[in-house]
């Protein structure tokens, strides 16, 4: 069984062989033309039969996918008539006395860098855009037929990557899945594969190789997984989940355009209990479920425990006193936690609790933690290599209370790491109780160093970036910034400035590693879709949340991504 990991972008669960697919290529002729009056109307001809097609395409989509993906098609139809686009075309074969091909694919190659080098990630992805539009131009010169699927059974399709007029004029029957090397969430291929429902996975790279090829595969779109002979009890997991999803698709069709309110026809209510709102986290998904609420017209109340546990139980019962249609529980308290996810259930309302597990009778959104700690160690090591020859502490900002969930955060950090530069003993692994206090974690961290002012190798490992930036900020007040390296969770404003200012700025020194953004600002909208799922009446109890790893190599790919720059 071999496992790649990509990005997954179009949820859904695709099970078929391995398909790459046949594109339609010609090697562009180049040459001087006399008649530049002949080359550029040959052009024009071209030009016009694109524009047409295009409006062919974008009915199509219209039927297949509703008015946004039509819009994709109208949008390259004026691309294809963009007055600077054929100025430089017009340019080449008039004043260049280029033919028309070179022209076209010499002016493509112009604009698609120009957007590739653009900061807005959107921008960046209108590069396919003008590859696509100029293709079907050349096509048209070439006398070139679109490629296809040349297969008698449906197949998980895989390519470099995929352009929108190729998408929509496939054979959805055919296709179970998309697999592309490159490509982004933002990429127009992505969202078309969204609208028609068809699981997407991109950025999967080298590791897409050709002599794959009629492999037996699983392509798992809500977690970016591509599963190649997978073994028997992986195959039947996500057999499983995908037989819940196409049961849980045909439920929600029967809600569509149906308003957002109980049975009894009165909105949707959402209870919301937070450890606390000053947590840049915790401020960014209370902010993220606040719009995703109002886009739905459901109305959430909120309430605030302190991490206090006599006001977490507090207030999760004046919620179910109250019959709220679902509670959000981000108390971060799994003792108490587990009580009322009992209580909520036995009053006939779903609590779903965020990033920490209450148990059987809860449903569980948030980030699988085996995994993130697993991929933050990966981003970790090779820097942590250049900095060390080995590890001689492991220094864990932690609590004395430390639920499960933040064991499985240490530990999927810790053992990767130790695997690759070295074991040390059990006494070289250092729990400081920090609480959820940054204060108290500051001053646990300087009294540690001072205490231990020959040692070096140093590895703090904090659960959250906030006791992350506790450490930082006393390393370098000690000057300890060699003897000492920092891995965190979260991926909150104060990692990615740390991070952002090492990659800039190469005299700035801090032990600050890696991180891993959990991307809380995209918790709401997430929480809301599962919710809908709970009351389509879904038997999954899980809603994985997407992690990113960050470090100084990284980050500016991450902030375009997300909007930052």
């Amino acid at each position: 069984m071999i496992t790649i990991q990509g990005k997954g972008v179009s949820a859904g669960v695709g099970v078929g062989p391995l398909y790459f697919y046949r594109r339609a290529t010609a090697e562009i002729k180049r040459y001087t033309v006399e008649d530049t009056d002949a080359e550029w109307h040959r052009f024009k001809g071209a030009q016009t039969g694109a524009i047409e097609q295009l409006g062919v395409l974008a009915e199509q989509a219209r039927k297949e996918a509703g008015d946004e993906a039509a819009m994709l098609f109208e949008t390259h139809q004026m691309m294809a008539e963009d007055l600077d686009f054929e100025e430089a075309i017009e340019d080449r074969i008039v004043n260049q006395k280029m033919n028309a091909e070179a022209a076209v694919s010499d002016t493509s190659e112009q604009f698609a860098e120009m957007f590739a080098s653009m900061d807005d990630a959107y921008m960046q992805a209108r590069a396919a855009d003008v590859k696509d539009v100029s293709q079907r131009i050349l096509g048209i010169l070439c006398g070139i037929v679109q490629g296809g699927i040349a297969s008698d059974v449906p197949v998980l399709l895989c390519a470099d990557d995929l352009a929108p007029s190729e998408t929509i004029q496939l054979d959805k029957s055919k296709v179970l899945g998309f697999i592309t090397a490159g490509g982004s969430g933002s990429s127009h291929t992505a969202i078309l594969a969204r609208t028609l429902g068809i699981p997407a996975i991109v950025g999967m790279g080298d590791a897409l190789k050709p002599e794959l090829e009629g492999r037996a595969a699983i392509a798992d779109g809500s977690t970016g997984a591509l599963v190649i002979d997978p073994d028997d009890d992986t195959r039947d997991r996500l057999l499983k989940k995908r037989d819940e999803q196409l049961r849980l698709q045909r439920l929600l069709e029967t809600l569509k355009g149906q308003a957002n309110v109980t049975k009894d026809g009165k909105t949707i209510r959402i209870g919301l209990v937070q450890n606390n709102r000053s947590e840049p986290f915790h401020v960014n998904m209370y902010n993220g479920l606040v719009a995703a609420c109002e886009a739905e017209g459901w109305e959430l109340e909120a309430a605030i425990c302190d991490g206090d546990a006599s006001k977490h139980i507090q207030a999760d019962e004046s919620f179910i006193t109250r019959n709220v249609d679902l509670i959000v529980d981000f108390a971060c308290l799994p003792e108490s936690g587990a009580k009322e996810a009992t209580s909520a259930k036995q009053a006939g309302i779903p609590l779903v609790t965020v990033d920490v597990d209450y148990g059987e009778d809860a449903y569980y959104f948030g980030v699988n933690n085996q995994v993130a700690g697993n991929k933050l160690a990966e981003a970790a090591i090779p820097l942590l290599q250049e900095k060390f020859e080995k590890v001689d502490w492991y220094v864990l900002l932690s609590s004395a209370a430390i639920s499960p969930t933040m064991k499985v955060r240490e530990d999927s950090v810790v053992e990767p790491i130790m695997e690759a530069l070295g074991s040390v003993d059990e006494d070289h692994i250092v729990r400081l109780d920090a609480r959820t206090d940054n204060v108290r974690a500051a001053s646990l961290t300087r009294d540690w160093l001072s205490a231990h002012p020959d040692d070096s190798n140093i590895v703090f490992i904090a659960t959250n970036d906030d006791r992350g930036y506790a450490a930082v900020s006393q390393i370098q007040a000690l000057e300890r910034t060699a003897d000492c390296a920092v891995v965190s969770f979260n991926g909150d404003p104060a990692a990615r400035e740390d991070l952002k200012k090492q990659a800039d700025d190469a005299s700035y020194e801090s032990p600050w590693v890696a991180s891993i953004a959990f991307n809380p600002s995209q918790y709401g909208a997430s929480i809301v879709e599962f919710a809908k799922q709970i009351f389509a009446g879904s038997t999954e109890k899980t809603y994985n949340a997407v992690v990113t790893p960050l470090t100084k190599d990284t980050i500016h790919d991450y902030l375009k991504e997300i909007g930052e720059e």
